[in-house]
């Protein structure tokens, strides 16, 4: 057995090999093998203007560099000394190509490589002929070309690359450099650089105990702590400083157990902050030390006192970036807060995120005091701590920490926001804890740690700073019944420091988008806006930007006619479904995120006002590229520049009208600007779409919607409450961050959300309907109003018994119009329904059960928004809902030199075959496969739902998309299905089979079973309840058809295929005891479902299944001619 790290045989054979180590390195110097490149090493160089013959492989080994010059970095002209002096560069060439070779010894144990670059104004650097790093450099490289912004020189930069990403060759190695001015007549130019790189030892895994006998979070006075080694022979490595154990100068090591003394007072060997850190780590000779345990010792008394803490923290500016570090005492000693400053910062949970203090504000690596920078460069390790207000720890975690924002990034601004990673180079590779609770995910590779920013208290000292803004547009998406962001409130520690007051937010990237859509993270493409450089622009965070050039050509044509518009939902003029085609929007999505821009008046998105409503800003776009079936889905993120009450910055405040931009209008020339408010502004030239943009204004700012008044402000106040107390803390860290006076709750926060709650909410609605009718994206025609005992109803009823509705027509002109069966009364171009039954005002109907009502006012040329009323029964009747259609052995689907698995084409078809709506929320499919039908959703009357196993290739076979996505798979050779309401009571169960007499074509033929009737009432259970489709595929959501291929048949005969000898081992004579039948196609399906051969036979064939390269097993051999099926198992065992 072999020996694991931890047992005491593996400890007594490290020591002996350390000590071989240790006597052989006087002899091998290889055994410290590196990579050592200084910075101010000479280079063969050759200035851009004798460049313009250069060959494409300059940068390759096979390039001879003889005839160029030849000098030591750094390579400069107007900053810095030594090196080589470009005299000439000024006003002649604007690039600069070097060569170089450095030394690698023990390459394959190489971990990581560090460059340290101080570059003005930007590079591309090759190792080996391999681009590996590049930074501020042209898309299109040439002896001309210029770097696309400013980068002035003065510290050096560290970029740290895994191996696997630069390709080192065991001694000699290449490397190459072109370095690139912003201008010719650029008044300075500078390049230098180092390359180092040493072995990594093994890590002692972080499984092994590490044993603290207190744990971590609030204390009120100190108290010993007990730090010790759960296994034998490791010893104890910790620091008290905040800096890394594994890699500490300030370390101590030990043997035995530790005591450590935990007060804050304490200054020996660590900064004074309120938060007294310990980080540990096991250590064995010969290994790195285990990844940190952190530990956070809070203590709030000296919290509310917090102050310079003295050791390395920065006592003033750098990079020219703010530092403010102190509680405001004018806040804490305030009899209006004192004796609420501790419960203000007990009252949310609280994140200590800790890493190397040089790590957050060192000048030339500090991410904090180099805010502008971005990368994984710029992605510093931390240790990460959710502390709850009752002390239980939530999460304890290793984890990577980048700034995030735009504008928020400038130096001026004293508080940034973090993005937190969670890489396997840290941990696990996620953070498992549910963040939102079960609101949400479990699991997660990165979270945003966001903060108010914009008209906040810190970096803008604004009396508007709520913390309300941003996570009211992303909670109304979520009211809406659309993908949304999750958040949650923190205080939060820096490195012993309180912090202030964040927010966790979800990133909608392709990772949000495989935790909450399905499929993989590399199946999408997403489009957000990069704020490297002003004006901002659009980028492909994910995937790539094919997608959004598409629907920018789209946008270019036009949507005027209903053929433009449908087709972005992969549909013809007429708005039915076309094969073969994808959905490029989702209509529905789009329409209902514009709404939440228009209602909060957000002028910062997704176009800014800033830069003249010209360019893109604060939105994500996610499309599954995979999953042809589902277009682009549009997010809000970052909404601050929303819901002011007053003019403001650059809104009108109350009136503020982003329905129509003017002054100056919007514009968009290309992928780099185009937004998802052009494409609705280009959508609005098409009539089906403003109707169906009206729908959805209606639905919402009516009676109960997401935006009407009592809404907004029921959830506006839901997360007021979570930060009523909260902010107090808040105030006290930063509100005098800006302000002579400190902005405070009570003087500030109080009086701005009182304001919107009592201004802004109950008025805006209307004012928005009134700037939409204006845009004629609202129609002058009121709806239908649907009355109950004289009351307003809202979208949704409940009845227990039978009910008279009133229909009211509050208009002067036009006729209601209204259906029962969750058809639409006008039909597509605008005609009456058929369907549509037309009322007089005033007149009742009759509900008795669960009921979808729809109805329009039209006076002959305009139709009025959709009212829709939902009536559902308490206790629903679930009797006519009915298991149509089962495809659960499809044949494998064989395109070209594709194979679609038939298992991703299963399907199940519910249907409701009563006359009234059924109330399905909640209902579900178990067993076989498992789906829950999502709330809210209500069958209509010969309504179909069907799921199935991958929406994308049921999309791309029946050009529609299921209704939803079932997990697991159905059995090739039968399995049982049960089927319950939202209470786990059973509607009704059935075995399917495929043995004799079910309907054998089902099984693996291609065809799926469907019901013998339409509206079956019989048992699904008994194989006369079925027959097979009458096509290949099956009728998804349709009442099974007629055959459309005359050699089809419906009526099942049954012949004898016989195989012989059975079992067999390898040869197998088959035949259907007629010798005249002519070409017949033989099917051979493994026990799991999968076709494995088809052959052509004709008349008594020979069949060799080992030249087949079958496998050991039972198959299915089945055979189709002149209406007979033919099908028989047989063993195969092969000869040995």
């Amino acid at each position: 057995m072999k020996d694991l790290p931890g047992s005491r045989d593996y400890f007594d054979i490290m020591r002996i090999r350390v000590l071989i180590l240790i006597f052989l390195l006087p002899f091998r110097v290889a055994l410290n093998g590196q990579v050592d490149f200084s910075t101010g090493s000479g280079f063969k160089y050759l200035r851009g203007s004798s460049a313009s013959g250069l060959p494409a492989d300059w940068m390759t080994s096979a390039f001879n560099d003889s005839g160029w010059s030849q000098g030591n970095a750094p390579f400069r002209y107007g900053d810095g000394t030594g090196g080589v002096v470009l005299t000439d560069m000024i006003n002649s060439y604007s690039t600069l190509y070097l060569r170089s070779t450095f030394n690698a010894f023990s390459v394959d144990r190489i971990k990581n490589i560090q460059f340290r670059v101080n570059y003005d104004d930007g590079f591309v650097l090759w190792i080996n002929g391999t681009m590996v790093l590049s930074r501020n450099s042209p898309a299109v490289l040439s002896s001309t070309a210029l770097a696309p912004a400013n980068h002035e020189s003065g510290t050096f930069e560290y970029f740290t690359l895994d191996s696997s990403e630069v390709h080192l060759n065991e001694g000699t190695n290449l490397i190459c450099i072109q370095a690139f001015n912003v201008a010719l007549n650029s008044s300075d130019f500078y390049l230098d650089l180092g390359i180092s790189a040493a072995l990594s030892l093994p890590e002692v895994p972080e499984t092994l105990p590490l044993n603290f006998d207190q744990e971590a979070g609030f204390c009120d006075s100190p108290f010993d702590l007990v730090v010790s080694s759960g296994e034998p022979g490791y010893d104890i490595i910790y620091t008290i400083d905040g800096s890394n154990p594994q890699t500490s100068s300030t370390a101590i090591r030990s043997s035995t157990a530790v005591t450590i003394r935990v007060d804050p007072a304490i200054s020996s060997g660590r900064p004074v902050t309120p938060v007294f850190l310990v980080r540990a780590s096991l250590a064995l000779d010969g290994y790195s030390p285990s990844r940190p345990v952190t530990k956070s010792f809070i203590f709030l008394d000296k919290v509310l006192t917090q102050g310079h803490p003295g050791g390395d923290w920065p006592a003033s500016s750098v990079n020219d970036q703010v530092i403010d570090l102190e509680m405001d005492p004018d806040v804490v000693n305030d009899p209006r807060y004192s004796q609420y400053m501790k419960a203000s910062l007990l009252d949310i949970p609280s994140i200590s995120l800790v890493t190397e203090n040089a790590d957050m504000f060192g000048p030339s690596q500090g991410i904090y005091v180099n805010a502008y920078q971005h990368g994984e460069e710029w992605e510093r390790h931390c240790s990460l701590e959710l502390i709850n207000p009752d002390n239980t720890i939530g999460f304890r975690v290793n984890a990577g920490v980048r700034i995030r924002g735009g504008a928020s990034r400038t130096p001026g601004n004293p508080k940034h926001a973090f993005r937190l990673f969670f890489r396997k180079e840290y941990g696990p590779g996620k953070l498992l804890f549910p963040l939102f609770g079960d609101e949400g995910a479990a699991e997660f590779d990165k979270v945003d740690l966001r903060t108010e920013q914009n008209y906040s208290w810190s970096k803008d000292g604004d009396p508007h700073n709520t913390f309300l803004r941003d996570i009211f547009s992303r909670d109304t998406q979520r009211d809406m019944g659309q993908p949304y962001t999750r958040g949650r409130y923190y205080h939060l520690y820096l490195n012993g420091m309180y912090w202030g007051l964040f927010q966790t937010e979800e990133r909608a990237d392709a990772d949000y988008a495989e935790t909450y859509f399905g499929d993989g993270e590399d199946d999408y493409d997403v489009i957000k806006v990069s704020v490297e450089a002003w004006p901002y622009f659009n980028e492909a965070t994910d995937g790539t930007m094919a997608p959004w050039q598409e629907l920018w050509n789209r946008c270019v044509r036009g949507f005027a006619s209903n053929a433009d518009y449908f087709a972005l939902e992969g549909k013809d003029q007429n708005g039915n479904p076309v094969k073969n085609t994808r959905v490029w929007v989702d209509i529905d999505n789009l329409i209902d995120y514009m709404l939440v821009i228009f209602y909060t008046g957000n002028f910062d998105a997704p176009v800014s006002a800033w830069a003249g409503n010209a360019m893109a800003n604060n939105y994500f776009a996610i499309l599954n590229r995979k999953n042809k079936g589902e277009g682009f889905v549009f997010l809000a993120h970052d909404s601050e520049h929303s819901m002011f009450v007053t003019p403001y910055a650059l809104s009108d405040g109350i009136i503020e009208n982003r329905v129509t931009i003017t002054d100056p209008a919007m514009t968009a020339s290309g992928t780099n600007n185009f937004q998802p408010q052009w494409l609705h502004h280009k959508l609005a030239s098409n009539a089906e779409y403003r109707l169906r943009f009206a729908d959805r204004a209606y639905k919402h700012f009516s009676l109960g919607g997401a935006l009407s008044p009592g809404q907004c402000i029921n959830r506006f106040r839901t997360r007021k409450e979570q930060v009523d107390m909260a902010i107090i803390a808040e105030s006290a860290r930063w509100g005098d961050a800006k302000s002579w006076d400190p902005r405070d709750r009570n003087d500030d926060w109080i009086p701005e959300v009182t304001s919107l709650e009592n201004d802004f909410f109950p008025v805006r609605s209307d004012i928005v309907v009134s700037q939409l009718r204006s845009a004629h994206l609202y129609p002058s025609l009121e709806p239908t109003v649907v009355k109950e005992s004289g009351l307003t109803l809202a979208a949704e009823r409940a009845v227990s018994s039978s009910l008279t509705v009133t229909l009211e027509n509050p208009n002067n002109r036009g006729q209601i119009y209204y259906t029962m069966d969750g058809t639409d009364p006008r039909l597509i171009g605008g005609t009456v329904s058929s369907k549509a039954v037309q009322a007089q005002n005033g007149s009742n109907l009759l509900v008795t059960g669960s009921t979808i009502f729809r109805s329009r006012i039209y006076d002959g040329q305009v139709w009025s928004a959709l009212k829709e009323v939902r009536f559902s029964a308490v206790n629903e009747d679930y009797s006519y809902l009915k298991v149509t259609e089962v495809h659960y052995h499809p044949s494998d689907l064989i395109n070209g030199t594709d194979t679609v698995d038939g298992k991703d084409l299963e399907f199940i078809e519910l249907k409701n075959t009563g006359k009234g709506a059924v109330n399905i929320s909640g209902v579900t499919v178990d067993t076989a496969v498992y789906y829950r039908v999502p709330q809210g959703v209500m069958l209509p009357p010969k309504g179909f739902w069907v799921i199935a196993s991958k929406p994308e290739e049921f999309y791309a076979y029946y050009g529609m998309s299921p209704s939803g996505n079932f997990s697991g798979n159905l059995s090739n050779a039968g399995e049982f299905v049960l089927v319950t309401d939202k209470n786990s009571n059973r509607i009704f169960s059935f075995t399917f089979s495929d043995d004799s007499p079910w309907p054998a074509e089902a099984d693996g033929g291609g065809y799926s079973l469907v019901s013998q009737a339409g509206d079956p009432a019989g048992d699904p259970n008994i194989s006369s309840y079925w027959r097979r489709s009458a096509n290949k595929g099956g009728s998804p959501f349709a009442n099974d058809p007629v055959s459309t291929a005359s050699e089809e048949i419906l009526e099942r005969k049954w012949g004898d295929l016989s195989l012989y000898p059975n079992p067999s081992d390898g040869l197998v004579v088959v035949s259907i005891g007629d010798e005249d039948a002519g070409i017949i196609k033989l099917r051979v399906i493994s026990a799991s479902g999968v076709t494995v051969m088809v052959k052509e036979i004709d008349g008594t064939t020979l069949i060799d299944l080992e030249e087949a390269g079958l496998a050991p097993g039972v198959y299915t051999f089945t055979a189709e001619h002149g209406g007979v099926s033919y099908r028989t198992r047989l063993v195969y065992i092969p000869r040995r």
